[in-house]
C-alpha cells in the first residue's frame, strides 16, 4: 500500500475537513433556528385590548337572604392579530365568571343588595391576557313603597264590583328602573282578586258587594319586592239611590208660619251598604231636618206662604247619594184666631147651636123680672142683654152649646 492510500482521509483530500467543518456548521445553525421559530413567533403576539362597552344589570334575588345575581355583558376586544379564546370578569372580589366567544356575557351570584362593585372584565389571547375594563356598579334595592292609595268603585254587576285602584310612584325606584305594579284584595286572610301593571292604576275586579277589602299596592324592579307596600282598606259600596215617592203636609202654623212634615220611601238601592240616614233641604232659604237609621219622615218650620223645592237625599258609609226633588206650595191661608170678630151665629155655628143657646138665655131670666111678665120692652130687652153674652162664646168656642157659667147684666 502507498503513502497516500495509507494517510487519513482527510489528508487525501486537502480542505476537505474545512468543507465538511463548515457544512456540519451551517446545518447547525438551520437546526437550532428552526427550533427557536416558535418562541420568536410568540414573542412577536401583543395581547388583546380591553372589552368596550361594559354593562352589568340585575336579574333576580333570592326572597330569603336577599342576595342578588346579576348579569354581566360587553362587546368584543381588539384581538390586537391573534384570536380572542376567553374573557374573565372579576366582581369585585365577590364572584368571578368567564365566557368564551362568540359568548359576550356571564353571571355572578350571591351579590349583596346595595353594595358597590368594581367590575373588571379582561380578554386572553395567544399573546396573554389584555388590559381590563373597570366599572362602577351598585346592586340595587326594591323599590320603596308606592304613595297616596286611593280606590272607587267603576261598576256593578249583580252583587259584584269592579274597583278602580290608583297610587303615586313611589319616591325610591332601588336604583333600578320599576319593572310593574301589582293590587291585590284581601278579605278573609285570602287574595280575593289582584291586577298587574306599569301604570300608576289598575282595576281589581269581582270584588263582592258590600265587602271590606285590604288592598296592598306594591312597586317591583329587577331584584324582586321585599315587603315594601301601601295598603288601604276599603268598602265596595257606592252611595244610595235616591229616596222615593217624597211627600209633604203642613202640620201646624205658629204665628202665620208653617211647619211642614216631609216623609219618603226608602231608596231601591242602598249601594251594598245600609243606609245610616236623610237630610231633606227646602229651597229657597236652606233650612234643613235630618231622620237617621229606619224613620223616614222629618218636619222642617217657619216656612212662609210660597212655592218651595224640597229635596231628600240618602247617606250610606260610601257618602250621599243624589236628591229626590218635591214641588210644594205653602198656601196663604191661616186658621181663623181668636182675636178676630165676633161673627153672626150663622158664621161660627149651626142653627140647632144658636136655638139652643137662645132657649139658654131665656130659662136662665128671673120670673119676677119685667121682662118675664111681657111688659113694654122687658122681653126683648132681656134678651138682648143676654144672646150676645151667649152668642159671644158660641162664637169663640166654634160650636158650643152651653156654658157653665153666664154673665147678666141689667141696665
Amino acid at each position: 500500500m502507498s503513502a497516500w492510500q495509507d494517510a487519513p482521509f482527510g489528508e487525501r483530500q486537502p480542505g476537505l475537513r474545512h468543507r465538511i467543518a463548515r457544512s456540519v456548521a451551517a446545518v447547525s445553525i438551520s437546526i437550532a433556528a428552526a427550533l427557536a421559530l416558535p418562541a420568536v413567533a410568540s414573542a412577536l403576539i401583543i395581547p388583546p385590548g380591553p372589552p368596550v362597552n361594559v354593562m352589568v344589570s340585575a336579574q333576580s334575588a333570592s326572597q330569603i337572604d336577599h342576595k342578588v345575581n346579576v348579569v354581566v355583558s360587553w362587546n368584543a376586544a381588539q384581538d390586537n392579530g391573534s384570536p380572542i379564546l376567553q374573557y374573565l370578569v372579576q366582581f369585585g372580589g365577590a364572584g368571578t365568571c368567564s365566557a368564551n366567544p362568540p359568548t359576550m356575557s356571564c353571571q355572578v351570584i350571591g351579590l349583596s343588595s346595595g353594595t358597590t362593585y368594581t367590575v373588571l372584565v379582561t380578554a386572553l389571547n395567544g399573546g396573554g391576557q389584555g388590559p381590563p375594563a373597570a366599572v362602577q356598579y351598585t346592586v340595587p334595592i326594591p323599590p320603596a313603597a308606592p304613595r297616596t292609595v286611593a280606590a272607587r268603585v267603576t261598576s256593578i254587576s249583580g252583587q259584584l264590583a269592579s274597583v278602580l285602584v290608583s297610587w303615586q310612584a313611589p319616591t325610591s325606584d332601588g336604583g333600578n328602573s320599576i319593572d310593574h305594579y301589582e293590587a291585590d284584595a284581601w278579605a278573609s286572610n285570602k287574595v280575593t282578586s289582584n291586577c298587574q301593571t306599569k301604570a300608576l292604576q289598575c282595576t281589581v275586579e269581582n270584588l263582592p258587594l258590600g265587602s271590606t277589602q285590604h288592598i296592598n299596592i306594591y312597586a317591583t324592579n329587577a331584584v324582586g319586592w321585599w315587603g315594601s307596600m301601601a295598603s288601604l282598606d276599603f268598602l265596595v259600596a257606592v252611595p244610595p239611590a235616591a229616596p222615593r215617592t217624597l211627600a209633604a203636609r203642613i202640620s201646624a202654623w205658629d204665628g202665620g208660619f208653617a211647619t211642614v212634615e216631609i216623609s219618603w220611601a226608602a231608596p231601591s238601592n242602598n249601594g251594598g251598604t245600609a243606609v245610616t240616614g236623610y237630610v231633606a233641604t227646602v229651597a229657597p232659604g236652606g233650612k234643613t231636618c235630618n231622620a237617621t237609621g229606619a224613620y223616614l219622615s222629618c218636619s222642617i218650620g217657619g216656612l212662609a206662604a210660597g212655592s218651595y223645592t224640597i229635596q231628600v237625599v240618602a247617606t250610606n258609609a260610601a257618602g250621599t247619594g243624589l236628591g229626590a226633588n218635591l214641588a210644594y206650595n205653602v198656601a196663604a191661608t191661616a186658621p181663623p184666631a181668636a182675636a178676630s170678630a165676633v161673627a153672626s151665629a150663622s158664621d161660627v155655628a149651626s142653627p140647632s147651636a144658636v136655638a139652643s143657646a137662645s132657649a139658654l138665655g131665656s130659662a136662665l131670666a128671673p120670673s119676677s123680672s119685667p121682662a118675664a111678665s111681657g111688659g113694654p120692652g122687658g122681653a126683648t130687652s132681656g134678651d138682648n142683654n143676654m144672646l150676645p153674652i151667649v152668642l159671644l162664646l158660641v162664637a169663640v168656642g166654634g160650636a158650643v152649646v152651653g156654658a157653665g157659667l153666664v154673665l147678666r147684666f141689667k141696665r
